[in-house]
């Protein structure tokens, strides 16, 4: 998978997601206010199962940011959780 620095964790999972919404306030105001990212900048989203998928933002709201997720894989440089 290409190297995209911003990397965000999302609480739900991502196996088999499409479009995810992204509504965490912090993570909101970090993509939208601190990166400054737009529609169609590129993200890595992270679901704390060692998935991570690569995502084009859709649309950017006060409290939300949408994703469209394009392609997915095992993260094999992460620990596995016993």
């Amino acid at each position: 998978m290409p190297s995209i620095k911003n990397r965000f964790l999302v609480t739900q999972s991502l196996k088999g997601a499409l479009d995810v919404m992204i509504t965490d306030a912090d993570a909101v105001h970090q993509l939208s206010h601190v990166l400054r990212q737009k529609v169609g900048g590129e993200v890595l989203l992270l679901d704390n199962s060692g998935v991570e998928c690569k995502a084009v933002i859709q649309s950017i709201a006060s409290q939300s940011v949408r994703v469209r997720v394009i392609s997915c894989a095992q993260n094999r440089a992460e620990p596995q959780r016993l």
